[in-house]
């Protein structure tokens, strides 16, 4: 079975191409055929055309050596390919006890089911193997995956699943019944003949046989290093152009990062200054808290003070009011009383003249002290009217 490169392991190990010379095939049924080996023109002409291929591949790309998978040492000699187109240390080779490759087992072989699926929409119907890689994909009556995986790796045969039949992508049909007739060279159909020529055609089938699996083998390794090399290629554009976007990336970053920087020193400095003006507004802010609370205080004193001012004006002023009350009250009652007293002091001194009148006539004998002691005075009342008088003159 041939073997397609892994493109992670192509990018470090390049694709060498061996011609391999086949003498035994085993059948299906266990029967051995022995193929006759190829002449030396055919394996000249092969070789020139595969070597011609490399070199005009290897001028446009330089290469390191590949390493090998079991040791992982530079392979600058005693190099050995196999098969499938990967290449050991003979040495290395020769410890593999087992007749398959180790890279294959290692990265190709899938885990033992109980049937094949198609490795892509798991049908288990209408599957058709590569027999290049081994990939199973469904036919073209399904989802049509293996011929997607001939379009993809350009893989151009394919076998049947449980069945016997080869298909040709290239050419559209069947190739497990063609041959190459040995005279004119051309693919054609193979025809039964009668079982008195079977053995007469047996050397020319195997003759057949063994071209068209000689071709097949050259012409499918051919087609395998030029996808691989275009894949390479393809590969190489990418990574430089991945390189390129990464350095314009680089390079924008870098000025970003400068900018940045500038930014960032300008924004430190003016945090510096913002800091030193919110350290003087907070000891402004601290002095003026200080001066709030103080007048606060002061507020709420005078405020006291207005209250118990203000109880005391009513209070002062409900006294007064009784004060002036009281003052008119008395006022009234002292005049009345001085009213009474200018009364009895005008009777004494009514009296007081009457009597000095009443000495002197005694004095001068005018009338007799038994006169004065038989008489009697009349005093009438004064009227509210005569006080009224009394009281406006004075």
């Amino acid at each position: 079975m041939f073997d397609v490169y892994p493109s992670f392991l192509l990018a470090r190990n390049p694709i060498n191409l061996l011609y391999l010379e086949v003498t035994l095939i085993e059948c299906s049924n266990g029967n051995e055929l022995s193929i006759p080996a190829a002449s030396e023109d055919e394996v000249t002409a092969l070789c020139a055309g595969s070597s011609a291929s490399s070199e005009a591949g290897s001028s446009n790309h330089l290469t390191e050596l590949p390493t090998c998978a079991v040791c992982l040492e530079r392979m600058d000699d005693s190099v050995v390919s196999i098969l499938c187109n990967h290449t050991f240390h003979a040495g290395c080779l020769e410890q593999w006890t087992d007749t398959t490759c180790p890279v294959c087992r290692y990265i190709q072989t899938p885990e033992l089911v109980a049937e094949q699926r198609c490795s892509i929409c798991g049908q288990s119907s209408d599957l058709w193997i590569c027999l290049i890689c081994g990939n199973i994909g469904c036919g073209r009556y399904a989802e049509g995956h293996a011929y997607r995986h001939f379009e993809l790796t350009s893989h151009t045969f394919c076998l049947q699943v449980g069945g016997q039949r080869v298909w040709d992508y290239a050419g559209d049909n069947y190739v497990h019944r063609l041959i190459q007739s040995d005279t004119e060279g051309k693919v054609v159909e193979y025809q039964r003949g009668d079982p008195e020529a079977e053995a007469d055609e047996k050397k020319d089938k195997l003759d057949g046989i063994k071209l068209e699996y000689t071709c097949l083998l050259t012409s499918q390794l051919e087609s395998q290093r030029m996808y691989f090399e275009a894949r390479l290629a393809d590969m190489e554009r990418a990574m430089n152009n991945m390189e390129k976007m990464a350095q314009a990336q680089i390079d924008d970053l870098e000025t970003k990062l400068t900018q940045s920087s500038s930014e960032c020193k300008s924004l430190k400095k003016q945090l510096q200054e913002v800091s030193a003006a919110k350290q003087a507004n907070e000891k402004k802010c601290v002095q003026t808290v200080s001066k709030l609370t103080k007048v606060t205080s002061e507020l709420k004193e005078e405020r006291e003070m207005n209250e118990m001012l203000r109880s005391d004006q009513q209070l002062w002023k409900h006294k007064v009011d009784e004060l002036e009350k009281k003052c008119a009250t008395c006022e009234q009652q002292f005049s009345q009383r001085i009213s009474e007293l200018q009364e009895q002091v005008s009777d004494l001194m009514l009296h007081f003249d009457a009597q000095s009148k009443i000495q002197a006539q005694l004095d001068s004998a005018q009338v007799s002290k038994e006169e004065i002691e038989t008489s009697h005075v009349d005093v009438s009342m004064s009227t509210p009217e005569k006080k009224q008088r009394r009281k406006n003159k004075r």
